[in-house]
């Protein structure tokens, strides 16, 4: 099988574990490139010399390796999944609404620079008792502040997910300071797809300073390998950010800060980075994508 072909079908394999068919332009836009290097290629146009992806897929559905249903592109024998993500894009779409609604309120907390979609509902993928993820973007020196008002409105008006009900409650689980964008140092390994495809999931819904812009500069090591690795001065929290900071680590749960002492990225607790993912399920999500191209 030539490396094209491996590209174009890891890249559906990652894409069916979570029942998300894909458009030609898609494959495009996804693929792994030829040296499966942790990257997304630009679109691979060919030459003369050179097969174009849609040959290329062309070939596979000929091997009965991948099909075709209408638009979408998927691993042999996989053809309920178009169904899935036509039903899961109309949840999402809802989704967001509701999520547009609760910016108008959230941005009105100055700390706020910005507020992104990303997960299930950022790519139109989320199931009808999904949360809704959003990524926060603060002042410098304000990660807490923001933080403490954010959770503290959604607590107020029971819109925080827990452990009984989580269908269209907004989790508040990422937040990052304007002087920290770049998010390649979270990474817990070098070939992190799960990172980079998580990524392309970010839809901004507000944002101020030409922040969103900023964010995908910062990140461009997700398709390009460049090295955009920021560096940050000494952090300078006024008296009410210290205050809100040691009350909020007063209250937050024992198991959150013992995880963080363990550096490996699932949670990270300080003054430019809050990641709170106890269930951080990207080394499993990359052992069962490898699972699924190894079986073609």
């Amino acid at each position: 099988m030539q490396e094209l072909q491996k590209s174009i079908l890891k890249t559906l394999a990652w894409f069916d574990m979570f029942d998300f068919p894909l458009k030609l332009e898609e494959v495009e836009k996804y693929l792994l490139n030829h040296k499966m290097a942790p990257c997304l290629s630009d679109r691979q146009a060919g030459t003369a010399m050179e097969p174009t992806i849609d040959e290329e897929i062309e070939k596979l559905i000929d091997q009965e390796k991948i099909s075709k249903k209408d638009e979408f592109y998927f691993l042999f024998n996989r053809e309920e999944i178009v169904k899935i993500r036509e039903h899961r894009k109309k949840i999402s779409l809802k989704k967001i609404k509701k999520a547009k609604r609760l910016v108008k309120f959230l941005k009105l907390i100055p700390s706020i620079k910005a507020i992104f979609l990303c997960n299930s509902v950022g790519y139109l993928n989320a199931k009808a008792n999904s949360d809704i993820d959003l990524f926060i973007i603060t002042a410098t020196n304000r990660i807490w502040t923001a933080r403490w008002w954010s959770v503290g409105w959604l607590k107020l008006f029971n819109l925080r997910p827990s452990a009984r009900n989580k269908k269209d409650k907004f989790c508040l689980s990422y937040f990052v300071t304007e002087d920290n964008l770049n998010l390649e140092k979270t990474k817990i390994r070098q070939d992190d797809i799960s990172l980079i495809y998580w990524l392309t999931t970010f839809r901004p819904l507000y944002y101020k300073n030409n922040l969103w812009e900023k964010f995908v500069k910062a990140n461009e090591w997700a398709t390009e390998q460049n090295d955009s690795r920021q560096s940050h001065g000494a952090n300078n929290l006024n008296l009410q950010e210290k205050i809100l900071k040691k009350i909020q680590l007063w209250y937050m749960p024992k198991e959150l800060k013992n995880a963080a002492k363990e550096n490996n990225n699932k949670v990270i607790i300080n003054d430019k980075m809050l990641k709170f993912h106890l269930t951080d399920k990207r080394q499993e999500d990359f052992e069962k994508w490898t699972e699924n191209y190894e079986r073609f």
